[in-house]
């Protein structure tokens, strides 16, 4: 999913599944527009995903065994790109929603978007 979230800047939220490997890799990217965007953080951490599964209960967030120190940070970025790739092998067959966003600005969720996936189990062996 692509979410324009200032004037010609684009946040984008992307997963690649792959066939018989128990991870998905989830990806968060912004482009800036004409101009260079600025950035302002309250501590380290500069962005979060989570997954939630059709019941919407969170079954992965990416920060919850992080710590992150508390200080003020500000960037000027023209591109930002993070990856992370999420072990899926105890989530069950069925759709997910991931949700990605940067922790810059007032509400830290300035920059967010979200997309799904979807979980097939293999067949069963006879």
């Amino acid at each position: 999913m692509t979410l324009t979230a200032w004037s010609g800047s684009m946040f984008r939220v992307t997963t690649e599944v792959e066939r018989g490997v128990a991870r998905v890799k989830l990806e968060l990217s912004l482009t800036g527009g004409a101009a260079p965007i600025r950035l302002k953080y309250p501590s380290s951490q500069q962005f979060d995903m989570e997954v939630r599964n059709e019941a919407g209960e969170v079954v992965y967030r990416w920060s919850s065994d992080k710590l992150f120190l508390p200080f003020v940070q500000e960037r000027t970025v023209s591109m930002l790109q993070y990856e992370v790739e999420v072990p899926i092998e105890d989530l069950r067959s069925g759709l997910y929603k991931v949700t990605g966003w940067l922790t810059a600005g007032e509400s830290r969720r300035e920059f967010s978007g979200s997309t799904e996936f979807h979980i097939e189990a293999p067949p069963a062996v006879q």
